[in-house]
């Protein structure tokens, strides 16, 4: 399943999840998570943030999410969709979407390079 990484910078790429969604979504937004759905260009995606974002001084705005679900959001993001209730991935339409819309990264991510990307940041 493929998700998008958005982090605050404005870097994106595409994720490559694994079963365990859950804490796939918590390791890309170094967090528990809080939905927010998309509203904008996205409309009917999900986004996910860390719910503690907006409390957290290492955190800077995320402007990609923001517009998206119009609400001021921070850190980390990630955009997915679900079904049911059980995160589903983007489909094959939501990829050409988001590489029309923003600047991605070609190659997809595994889910340990995002873990890697925080660990950077915290140490800078």
């Amino acid at each position: 399943m493929i998700h998008l990484y958005i982090d605050a910078n404005g870097f994106a790429a595409f994720v490559e999840g694994s079963d365990d969604t859950l804490t796939d979504l918590q390791t890309m937004v170094d967090g528990l998570i809080e939905y927010y759905p998309c509203v904008k260009h996205a409309s009917g995606m999900d986004c996910w943030v860390n719910e503690e974002g907006g409390l957290r001084r290492d955190f800077q705005p995320n402007l990609v999410a923001s517009v998206e679900t119009g609400l001021v959001l921070r850190g980390s993001a990630v955009i997915s969709r679900s079904k049911d209730g059980e995160t589903t991935g983007l489909t094959d339409e939501d990829v050409q979407l988001w590489r029309t819309l923003i600047d991605i990264d070609d190659v997809p991510k595994p889910i340990a390079a995002i873990a890697e990307l925080h660990e950077i940041r915290k140490i800078e």
